[in-house]
C-alpha cells in the first residue's frame, strides 16, 4: 500500500475565551490532506480486500495554501468517497452529510467530526477484515525437493 493511515482528529470544537476570543479550531490543509489521504488508504485497503473498486471520485494532490485551498466542492467528493468506501464494503451507518455553500457558513465542525469518526469507524473495520482473513492450514500446489 502507498498511502499512509495517520490519525484522525474526531474532538473539532468551536470555543472562546472569556474575553470572547476564538479559541477552537481552525480547518487548515494540512487537515483537508490528511482526511483527503486516509481516504486514499482506504481505498487501498478497499482493493486489497474485494481486488475491485467502485467509481470513486478523484481527490487529487494534496493541496497547499495559495493553489488549490479546500472549498465546498473539495469537501463534498469527500463525503462521497466516504459514502463510496462505506456502500461498497461494511455498509455501516455513517449519518448524514451535511450540505456545504460556497461563501457560506456552515456547520464545518459537525461535519468534520462525522466524516474523520466514520473513517476511523471505516478503518478499523476493514483493517480487521484484512488481520482475520482466513488462511489455509496446508499448501496446495507442488513444492520442490518435496514428494
Amino acid at each position: 500500500m502507498t498511502s499512509v493511515w495517520k490519525q484522525p482528529k474526531t474532538d473539532w470544537k468551536i470555543e472562546y475565551d472569556e474575553n470572547g476570543d476564538y479559541i477552537g479550531d481552525y480547518f487548515e490543509v494540512a487537515d483537508y490532506n490528511r482526511i483527503k489521504n486516509n481516504l486514499a488508504y482506504l481505498k487501498e485497503l478497499t482493493e486489497l480486500l474485494y481486488n475491485t473498486l467502485p467509481e470513486y471520485i478523484d481527490l487529487g494532490e494534496d493541496v497547499t495554501y495559495g493553489s488549490a485551498e479546500p472549498t465546498a466542492s473539495l469537501m463534498k467528493k469527500i463525503q462521497d468517497d466516504l459514502k463510496i468506501i462505506n456502500d461498497f464494503t461494511v455498509n455501516v451507518d455513517i449519518g448524514t452529510a451535511a450540505s456545504f455553500k460556497s461563501n457560506t457558513a456552515g456547520y464545518l465542525k459537525d461535519e468534520l467530526n462525522r466524516i474523520e469518526e466514520k473513517s476511523l469507524l471505516l478503518y478499523i473495520l476493514l483493517y480487521g477484515q484484512k488481520e482475520n482473513k482466513p488462511k489455509l492450514a496446508l499448501r496446495l500446489g507442488h513444492r520442490k525437493d518435496v514428494l
